[in-house]
């Protein structure tokens, strides 16, 4: 992910985190781009990181033009098969030619009008890495789309909540307006972040709008 150029959203992210948390697949947060960051921008990227770190996610910060950076990547996909998402210039290309510069990938650049990424992987495909495992490499999408999850069980995909959910007064609480919830309690205490449970709640509206 990027902090600029192209910006991305913290429910972006989270979407994207929540899908990997109902499928039960280890999820890395990767920052690029720290190289173009202003005082601001190392700000932002700092809160960013500390929310994750808090939900127990690693979230390294690199420059995928930078080799400098590239064993911390090799060490995150050594002996694994991984797969790069994000946003059409994110710098998911340029990431794995960090790793494995022969494979000479094509990257693209940031519109200058738009501020989008243009779209140079139009599909998914995966690759031999030569340190041991393999990455696939897919095409930026604006967007994550939740669906076929139910009310009872979103809360259990981000798993800073899960330590507070028998903590509720009701069983069948989905922490929004219950009486004796523990997720609001902690939420309202500091102690999960704010960004996530409004994260949480707009999924739930979701969920309630589309009758799955």
């Amino acid at each position: 992910f990027s902090i600029t150029d192209p910006i991305t959203t913290l429910g972006y992210v989270d979407r994207l985190l929540i899908t990997c948390e109902a499928y039960h697949i280890p999820a890395v947060v990767l920052f690029n781009k720290v190289d173009q960051l202003d005082e601001a921008g190392l700000k932002k990227l700092a809160d960013f990181q500390e929310i994750y770190t808090q939900c127990g996610y690693p979230t390294p910060a690199i420059s995928a033009t930078d080799p400098a950076y590239a064993d911390t990547v090799r060490e995150l996909l050594q002996d694994k098969v991984s797969f790069l998402v994000g946003r059409s210039g994110a710098g998911k290309s340029t990431t794995i030619n960090l790793v494995e510069p022969t494979l000479d990938l094509k990257v693209g650049q940031i519109s200058a009008f738009s501020g989008r990424g243009r779209q140079t992987t139009t599909f998914a495909e995966m690759f031999d890495l030569s340190f041991g495992g393999h990455i696939i490499d897919s095409p930026g999408f604006k967007e994550m789309v939740i669906f076929d999850f139910e009310e009872s069980e979103l809360s259990h995909y981000f798993p800073e909540m899960r330590p507070y959910l028998n903590e509720c007064k009701f069983s069948n609480c989905i922490h929004v307006s219950e009486p004796g919830c523990a997720i609001k309690a902690a939420v309202s205490q500091g102690e999960l972040p704010d960004s996530r449970y409004h994260t949480y709640l707009g999924m739930l509206h979701e969920i309630k709008d589309s009758g799955w």
